[in-house]
């Protein structure tokens, strides 16, 4: 018997994608994007909160449903933070929701929390679709978790969560390279690790950039992500000597690049 497979958006790990076509200042537009691989996407959950930043409605038209046929009249709609089929009818999220139990609980609507959940009783043998638009300030951070359930064969839910950087949804997080959910030391000393090194036979973890080489743009990543996540409840002891010389290099490496 064979497995459906689903990923939410083709070709990639991440259900999210950056819209470059958002004419918005001071807002990233993030497309999530589902994909059935030929089944029937059914419903989706999204749990949004942020620490800082505000997610983004038109703040005239965030009354109205900005469904797909309005966009070439009001192009900025098509950039809100909207769930639903384009064409079937999407529904901004600061309107009404619909709460289809856990994981998301109540439905929440707010500037800084989107708990919310959305159904499409149309679609069929659906490929590639964006199903929900989360436009986030630039200076938003946070954490979201995602679930999407499709028909078939065998049924399918997916359940995943991510991080909210500085505007940006991640599945993965920047930097986060022992995927413990936290950027930090220990991310630092497995770049240390293979400083300088081609890969193999350097980790391939350490190759954030996928350049096949470890060296200052992996390490700019963690850099640039440091102390994001959250870090692991049990504390494990990180090699002094090791910790010391990453941090050494890292703001020797900065001083001489700026």
């Amino acid at each position: 018997m064979s497995m459906l497979t689903v990923s939410l958006f083709s070709g990639s790990a991440h259900g999210f994608e950056v819209d470059p076509h958002n004419t918005i200042p001071g807002v990233v537009a993030n497309k999530l994007i589902a994909n059935g691989n030929g089944a029937d996407w059914l419903s989706a959950a999204l749990l949004l909160e942020l620490d800082s930043g505000y997610v983004y409605n038109d703040p005239t038209l965030n009354s109205n449903q900005p469904q797909q046929n309005v966009w070439s009249i009001f192009p900025d709609l098509e950039f809100d933070s909207w769930v639903g089929i384009p064409g079937d009818g999407t529904s901004s999220i600061l309107g009404a929701a619909t709460d289809l139990g856990d994981p998301v609980g109540p439905a929440v609507i707010s500037g800084q929390k989107v708990s919310v959940a959305w159904y499409n009783s149309s679609s069929s043998d659906t490929g590639p679709t964006r199903i929900a638009n989360i436009s986030l300030s630039e200076d938003a951070q946070g954490t979201f978790t995602i679930r999407a359930s499709f028909s078939g064969p065998e049924p399918i839910v997916l359940f995943d969560t991510g991080w909210i950087v500085d505007g940006v949804a991640y599945f993965n997080l920047p930097g986060d390279v022992d995927g413990d959910g936290f950027v930090g030391l220990s991310d630092l000393d497995i770049i240390l690790a293979s400083w300088n090194q081609t890969v193999p036979p350097g980790n391939n973890r350490a190759d954030l950039t996928n350049d096949d080489y470890v060296g200052l743009d992996d390490l700019d990543i963690v850099l640039n992500h440091w102390n994001i996540g959250t870090p692991p409840t049990v504390a494990v002891p990180e090699p002094v000597s090791a910790s010391i010389l990453g941090l050494g290099v890292v703001w020797m490496t900065v001083g001489r690049r700026r």
